[in-house]
């Protein structure tokens, strides 16, 4: 009886390694008949009998049937991220052809000049007598030459040829209590720079008769909100005063037309 028992799990036993090697062997035979490239393949879905690294993709219809082939894998591509470009630094000194160019914002004769403002004033502001025609606030040219302080009786009596053109492109450069201000001079030997705060009537400050040169440092601003008029004057003829800019306290060198 016992050796009846043995043989039956003997032969189980057999059987179960048989069933093994049947099963290996079919997948060797499968791994050893899958279709190669742009072979013509079975499709189902997410079934296929292409070789490893291959697609099973439509390829064309013929009589009404559907035929499908193997087909490489597209590998993706990583689009590249684009290198942010920098902004283009400003020039200590150098040539230039505008003044953005420039860290101090100004390019003078096609050089970035160095401003390098000094805290001593070059003239106090003193409180100067209204001109002869209040500034109407629009930026366009008027009439205006400021009384003359004369102590005698007489009318006073200038003989100069007051100018009859303006300074031209006059702007200003502000930062803090500095300001620079620029111009194209075109006549009379001097200027007058008038200027006040925003919220003032009348003219409380002068540069009285400065070199017609085409610049002028103003100090002594602290951080007034500040308009500015220039006139160009011949001896003691007053011209037009001209070109209103108003400006506003800053911590960095901006530019004001």
């Amino acid at each position: 009886m016992r050796k009846t028992i043995g043989f039956i799990l003997l032969l189980l036993g057999l059987a179960v390694i048989f069933l093994v090697l049947i099963s290996l062997l079919a997948k060797q035979s499968a791994a050893n008949t899958c279709k190669h490239e742009n072979a013509e393949c079975y499709w189902n879905h997410s079934e296929n009998d292409c070789c490893a690294g291959l697609d099973c993709n439509y390829w064309k219809t013929t009589g009404g049937t559907r035929r499908f082939k193997c087909e490489v894998q597209p590998t993706p591509t990583n689009t590249p991220t684009p290198t942010p470009t920098e902004k283009p630094k400003c020039k200590e000194s150098g040539r230039c052809e505008h003044d953005h160019e420039c860290c101090s914002g100004d390019c003078h004769k096609g050089e970035c000049k160095v401003v390098k403002p000094t805290p001593t004033p070059t003239q106090e502001p003193e409180p100067t007598p209204t001109p002869t025609e209040e500034p109407k606030g629009d930026g366009r040219p008027f009439e205006a030459v400021p009384p003359v302080v004369n102590n005698t009786t007489e009318a006073p009596q200038c003989h100069d040829v007051a100018p009859t053109k303006v300074g031209e492109n006059f702007h200003i450069f502000r930062n803090g209590d500095t300001a620079i201000a620029k111009w194209i001079p075109t006549e009379g030997d001097k200027v007058q720079i008038y200027y006040k705060q925003n919220s003032s009537l009348d003219w409380q400050y002068a540069l009285r008769d400065i070199p017609n040169n085409g610049y002028a440092v103003i100090n002594g601003l602290g951080t007034m909100d500040i308009t500015f008029a220039l006139q160009e004057s011949q001896g003691c003829a007053g011209g037009k005063l001209v070109n209103y800019v108003i400006d506003n306290s800053t911590t960095y060198w901006q530019l004001y037309r």
